[in-house]
């Protein structure tokens, strides 16, 4: 894949956290150019959740008797990326569903053995 590259006007820790994604991913052999518009709706939700996170850390939960509107707008922005994080295997229980996943590879397949004709009936 070529040089994926971030959006300049990201948050520092977001373009930081990215960084690291596209470095893990790259010694995975993981990226293909079809994933640069799924990155780069990571990098946008990890920015929207890091800058509403220190909007209500700055301002309160609580703005004008209600709770922060940067709340939902982090909740929201949480939700996606935790999503776009998944189908990458980013997070620890797609992490650790993988060697499950590669470990039952080693054994035969019945439905793949009946298929190439070594079925019994």
């Amino acid at each position: 894949m070529a040089k994926f590259k971030l959006p300049t006007d990201l948050d520092t820790e977001a373009a930081a956290y990215m960084q690291q994604v596209i470095k893990r991913l790259r010694q995975r052999g993981a990226l293909e150019r079809v994933d640069e518009a799924a990155l780069l709706m990571l990098a946008r939700d990890i920015d929207i959740f890091i800058r509403a996170t220190k909007q209500v850390a700055k301002d309160g939960i609580m703005l004008d008797n209600a709770i922060h509107p940067a709340v939902n707008i982090a909740f929201k922005a949480q939700v996606q990326a935790s999503n776009v994080m998944a189908k990458f295997g980013l997070t620890v229980k797609d992490r650790e569903a993988v060697p499950k996943l590669s470990g039952e590879a080693d054994k035969p397949d019945p439905l793949e053995a009946f298929m190439m004709g070594g079925g019994n009936g």
